[in-house]
């Protein structure tokens, strides 16, 4: 299990970070280092921190490490939900989104965390919103169909300008060994539309009991 700092095998976490339209520099991953001083800086806000962490296919708040981020971020003073919304992913994402942009809060002091089909889903969810949240982490999140199954929480195209208008601080986490396809691949194809700061892995699917790595992305 890795200690959040250090890939598999003790390799230290890459990360990629867009300062402007042409530039990626990487970097090491540090909660003191540049990248959650700048997010930190941008979650700067008037509401009360607020985070929702969306599930997976098929997988409820219950198991990996939802309810775990979930404590972390209340223990830092945040307002913390994870909902179950199980037509993740199953059903068309134009049909479930509605129910979703309802069911929740969404604002200037709101972090977002989806995981695999909920992190697809912020993608959509991203689009529509009136104002930006403070932060969307997306955990082996992708663009495209990653393997031969069917995804339908994914769209046939989206706006990206209004997707990175609805976040002021984007972070993509993908592995190179994912076993479905949501890999760093994937990462660098939202990266590149998107910008934000990818974040790449050795850690499979993220389908362990705890994730570091990402609480310590979310100041």
């Amino acid at each position: 299990m890795s200690d959040g700092l250090s890939g598999k095998g003790g390799l230290p976490a890459v990360t990629a970070r867009r300062t402007d339209p042409m530039t990626a520099v990487g970097m090491p991953l540090d909660r003191s280092g540049p990248v959650a001083q700048t997010a930190a800086r941008d979650h700067g806000s008037a509401e009360p921190r607020h985070a929702v962490i969306f599930h997976g296919t098929g997988a409820p708040p219950s198991v990996l490490w939802y309810r775990w981020l979930g404590d972390r971020l209340a223990a830092r003073g945040y307002d913390v939900e994870v909902p179950h919304h199980p037509g993740i992913n199953i059903e068309p994402v134009a049909d479930m989104l509605p129910g979703v942009l309802a069911a929740h809060t969404f604002g200037p002091g709101t972090v977002l965390v989806g995981h695999s089909g909920g992190a697809a889903l912020l993608l959509a969810l991203l689009e529509k919103l009136e104002r930006p949240v403070a932060q969307a982490v997306l955990v082996a999140g992708y663009c495209t169909r990653p393997n031969e199954s069917e995804e339908p929480v994914l769209q046939e195209s989206y706006d990206w300008s209004a997707i990175r208008a609805g976040v002021r601080d984007l972070v993509l986490v993908n592995s190179v060994t994912d076993p479905y396809g949501c890999d760093a691949a994937q990462g660098r194809a939202m990266f590149d539309r998107l910008g934000g700061t990818q974040v790449i892995r050795d850690d499979g699917h993220f389908e362990t009991d705890t994730l570091e790595i990402v609480d310590r992305l979310i100041p």
